[in-house]
């Protein structure tokens, strides 16, 4: 008996050959490994939508920060924009500052346009008067920019020749500190310049002259109402 008959089946000694029909030699090859799932269409249509929404986020979150970085920068140009315009007082300045403002709806904001119109119409320069008072109709005095609310109505008095009108605005003013503290000072300075109350005047613009001395606008009033009020200019 050969080798391979030894390994085949047999029946009573013979090799069953019948067997070798249903024989398997090598089940592990019958069948190939299944390494990857082909995906379903819904599974492709799901990833994809997925995808999609995680492109759309990443965009929507991007224009989000670019925006407000854009509000960031904007508010601090117009800040700045505002302080040089309180310490010069030169149209350039003021114009600029106002045209920043162009657009904003900020109760402060909108207090604070009238104001700067307010001053150029003081200054002399014409156009100003009819934005100011626009401005000051949609603004409550009594909320956000009350102090920018005052000054200009009492600057747009002064321009109008109603001395009273302008003290009585700038009779509401409290006196505090900082630049805008210094622009209330001013206008209550001029106020009471204007009715001839040259002592009130004098202790008005001290408190802008102290803050802001090294500016051109404020040690130049004190040295207006000085000589009225019989003292000295510092």
């Amino acid at each position: 008996m050969s080798d391979s008959d030894d390994q085949k089946p047999s029946i009573g000694g013979r090799p069953d050959r019948d067997s070798e029909m249903f024989s398997v030699r090598d089940a592990r090859r019958s069948i190939p490994p299944i390494r990857d799932v082909p995906l379903t269409k819904e599974e492709v249509a799901r990833r994809k939508r997925n995808r999609i929404l995680v492109a759309v986020a990443i965009g929507v979150s991007a224009l989000l920060a670019a925006i407000a970085l854009y509000q960031i920068d904007h508010r601090h140009q117009i800040d700045a924009a505002r302080a040089e315009a309180e310490r010069t007082g030169r149209t350039g300045d003021v114009e600029h500052a106002i045209a920043l403002l162009e657009g904003e709806q900020s109760p402060a904001d909108v207090a604070l346009a009238a104001r700067l119109h307010a001053m150029l119409e003081l200054a002399g320069e014409p156009g100003h008067r009819e934005p100011a008072e626009q401005l000051l109709e949609r603004h409550d005095p009594s909320g956000d920019g009350a102090s920018d609310h005052r000054i200009a109505e009492s600057y747009l008095a002064l321009a109008a020749g109603d001395a009273e009108g302008a003290a009585r605005e700038a009779s509401l003013l409290v006196a505090g500190r900082g630049p805008r503290a210094a622009e209330a000072g001013l206008a209550r300075a001029h106020a009471a310049l204007a009715i001839g109350n040259h002592e009130e005047a004098r202790s008005a613009a001290d408190a802008p002259h102290e803050e802001l001395s090294d500016t051109p606008r404020h040690p130049a009033l004190v040295i207006h109402i000085a000589p009225r009020a019989g003292s000295e200019a510092p």
